[in-house]
């Protein structure tokens, strides 16, 4: 817990929000939900790898294919989740995402002791990305456009 005031550039978790073709991006609205960055790491690749463009202190967008392309990166790394038998198959996952060291640095100094419970670890990140898939489908479904933006 950090007791002390500090600026933006301390801030640590990625925004997901959705709104209609005329709506703009509603910062920290209350549709919006949230994760800290060092999750959103391991599946960041997947918002890559839909918009090459993406940055993660940028606000950006994803409709119509593109979030089908979202979508359907989200399935493929949640695959590889489900795959995951052993804490050394979850450090190896977080370790093959671009930026899965710094997951793997939070969780060591938060948890020393995460390879007791790795298994609980593995099933929150696939809660995460199940829950982000579905924000997607309903996006698709509505013509929404998804809203990601770093913090």
């Amino acid at each position: 817990m950090k007791i002390k005031l500090y600026s933006s550039e301390d801030l640590n978790f990625v925004e997901f929000s959705f709104s209609s073709d005329h709506d703009g991006f509603d910062a920290l609205g209350k549709r919006s939900r949230y994760v800290h960055s060092a999750v959103f790491s391991l599946f960041q690749d997947a918002f890559e790898h839909t918009d090459p463009d993406f940055e993660y202190y940028k606000t950006s967008s994803f409709s119509g294919q593109d979030s089908i392309k979202l979508r359907n990166h989200l399935v493929d790394q949640l695959t590889r989740i489900r795959r995951i038998e052993s804490p050394e198959g979850l450090e190896a996952y977080a370790l093959k995402q671009v930026a899965g060291i710094d997951f793997l640095n939070e969780i060591k100094s938060s948890n020393p002791n995460w390879r007791i419970s790795w298994e609980n670890l593995r099933d929150q990140i696939k809660h995460v990305v199940d829950e982000l898939i579905e924000f997607v489908d309903f996006c698709i479904d509505e013509e929404h456009i998804f809203w990601v933006k770093g913090y």
